[in-house]
C-alpha cells in the first residue's frame, strides 16, 4: 500500500533538490564537483566497510 500523501511530498522534494542542484553545479567548476563526488564515494566505500566487515 503506498501512502500517496508522503510519497508527494517526496516526489516534490526530489524535483526541487534536482532542479536546485542542477542550477548550482552550473556555476561551480568542474574540478570541484569532481572533487566532492571523490570524496563522497570514498566516504560511502570506507562507511560500508566498516560497517560490513569490522563492526
Amino acid at each position: 500500500k503506498v501512502e500517496w500523501h508522503y510519497a508527494l511530498i517526496m516526489m516534490i522534494g526530489f524535483a526541487i533538490g534536482g532542479l536546485m542542484s542542477s542550477l548550482i553545479s552550473q556555476k561551480i567548476e568542474r574540478k570541484y564537483i569532481r572533487l566532492f563526488i571523490n570524496i563522497v564515494g570514498y566516504f560511502l566505500a570506507i562507511y560500508y566497510f566498516l560497517k560490513i566487515y569490522i563492526l
